[in-house]
C-alpha cells in the first residue's frame, strides 16, 4: 500500500510535469502544418519506368487537404489568367485531391477529368498489424497495413510528431504517417519537408456531386 502512495512533496512537480506535457501537445496541435511528400507512382502498371511529383499535405485546425503542388500553381495561375507562367511549370498526372475532417467517419475525395471537377465520399480506412518498427528519418517510428484500392497498402507513422494524419487516403494512426507504399511497388508517398504555417487557414469542404461506384 506504502508503495500507490505520492509523496505531498514530489505532487506538485508531478503536476507540472503533466500540465507541460498537456499544453505543448495541445499547443502543437493548434498549430497550421504544411507536409509535403514525394510521391512516387507507375504512370503504366505494366511499365518498369517510374515518375516523382511532390504532393502536399495542408493541416489547419482539425481539417486536411491533400493536393499536388503543381496542379494547386497551376489553378491559381489559370484563375489569374496568368498563362505564361503556367508554361514554366511542370503538368501533373496525379490531380487527386483529398480533404479530410477528422470529426466525421468519411473523407472526400476529388479531382478533374476534362475540365469536370468531381468529388465523392470515401469512408475511412481501418488498419490492423500495428507494431513498433524503430527508427526511421530520425523518428521513433511505428508500422501498420491497410488494405484500399484493391491494394494492400505498408505504412510507417511515428507518435513523436502527434498529427494523426498522412498523405493521400491515409489517417487515424496515432500519429503523422510518414511512409506508405502499396505492396505491387506502384504507389510510394514518402514525407520529404514539415513546417509550420504562420498565417491562418479555412479549409472549404467540396461537396459531393458523384457516387463513388462499389
Amino acid at each position: 500500500m506504502k508503495n500507490l502512495m505520492i509523496n505531498k512533496s514530489t505532487l506538485p512537480n508531478i503536476i507540472i510535469i503533466i500540465f507541460v506535457f498537456w499544453s505543448s501537445c495541445n499547443c502543437f496541435l493548434a498549430q497550421n502544418y504544411q507536409i509535403t511528400y514525394e510521391v512516387k507512382f507507375k504512370p503504366v502498371k505494366e511499365s518498369d519506368s517510374f515518375i516523382k511529383e511532390n504532393m502536399v499535405l495542408k493541416i489547419a485546425n482539425d481539417q486536411s487537404i491533400f493536393y499536388n503542388l503543381n496542379k494547386n500553381k497551376i489553378d491559381s495561375l489559370a484563375s489569374k489568367y496568368n498563362f505564361k507562367a503556367i508554361s514554366s511549370i511542370n503538368s501533373s498526372l496525379l490531380r487527386i485531391k483529398v480533404f479530410k475532417n477528422f470529426s466525421k467517419d468519411y473523407n472526400t475525395v476529388g479531382g478533374n477529368f476534362n475540365q469536370f471537377n468531381y468529388w465523392y465520399k470515401e469512408k475511412k480506412i481501418k488498419y490492423y498489424n500495428l507494431k513498433k518498427y524503430g527508427k526511421y528519418k530520425d523518428y521513433a517510428a511505428s508500422e501498420a497495413f491497410t488494405d484500399f484500392g484493391k491494394r494492400k497498402w505498408y505504412l510507417i507513422y511515428t507518435n513523436d510528431i502527434p498529427i494523426n494524419d498522412g498523405p493521400y487516403i491515409f489517417s487515424g494512426l496515432p500519429g503523422l504517417i510518414i511512409k506508405a507504399e502499396s505492396l505491387d511497388g506502384d504507389y510510394t508517398f514518402e514525407l520529404i519537408e514539415i513546417k509550420k504555417l504562420e498565417e491562418k487557414y479555412l479549409l472549404a469542404e467540396n461537396k459531393e456531386n458523384i457516387k463513388k461506384k462499389n
